[in-house]
């Protein structure tokens, strides 16, 4: 990780932490421990998600098929339905289990409300299989510190989503809020991804400088250094 990724991990975090932090709203409905449960629940999601990103980095940064962000991306989520279903088994056993994870399911872990079907079906082609796919692309090229800085950026878009929902009166059931002083870490957050992306630009043409001076001027013209060049190029973005 290069000085100008950490500092914009750095005001990412911070932003990130505001969002979650200055973001509690009382007319939400539960409890404070609720709520604080909740936000344990979220970080532990995050540094499973940073987990991830890291692993998929690693698995797909030297690789040649095109198909193999989404072999990843699948291997992955095949794992994890499997250990979903183990839980959610498991879980049903439970009364009290049941009434924490889902008080709306009022004892019966299998209930489904039919007017969620729409939701469930949004989250699963969009914001799993098409999300997913497009970041398991990106870390094909790009650092896994860079992508876990966009990543960020994913309350900001929530925020700027639910600003246009209200502002349609696309919300019949008043679910929505209009978002607070918490929005004052977007700044951060588009800070980092500001400092992150020039760090990662300003690396590349580095780097790719040096190599290319690396070999002499026959060298390069040769077509064994030629190939030689290709193969250590993909190496400056692992």
């Amino acid at each position: 990780m290069t000085q100008w990724k950490g500092i914009g991990m750095i005001f990412a975090v911070c932003g990130a932490f505001c969002l979650s932090l200055f973001g509690h709203n009382d007319q939400s409905g539960g409890s404070q421990k609720d709520h604080l449960i909740g936000q344990l629940f979220l970080f532990v999601n995050c540094l499973a998600s940073s987990f991830e990103v890291i692993l998929w980095r690693r698995l797909l940064c030297n690789v040649s098929e095109g198909s193999a962000h989404l072999q990843v991306m699948a291997e992955s989520y095949l794992v994890a339905a499997c250990l979903m279903a183990v839980a959610s088994v498991t879980a049903s056993f439970s009364s009290s289990a049941t009434e924490f994870f889902c008080p709306e399911c009022h004892g019966d872990p299998w209930h489904v409300p039919a007017d969620a079907l729409w939701a469930i079906a949004y989250s699963v082609a969009f914001q799993t299989l098409l999300a997913y796919s497009l970041q398991a692309w990106a870390l094909r090229f790009a650092h896994a510190s860079l992508v876990a800085v966009w990543a960020t950026a994913q309350p900001v878009m929530a925020a700027i989503v639910t600003v246009i929902v209200l502002k349609s009166r696309g919300d019949p059931h008043g679910v929505l809020t209009w978002p607070g002083w918490e929005m004052s870490g977007a700044l951060m957050i588009f800070a980092g991804i500001v400092v992150s992306e020039y760090g990662a630009q300003l690396r590349t043409s580095t780097s790719s400088a040096a190599m290319v001076s690396h070999y002499s001027a026959n060298e390069f013209a040769a077509p064994a250094g030629n190939s030689q060049l290709k193969r250590r190029l993909p190496d400056l973005y692992c």
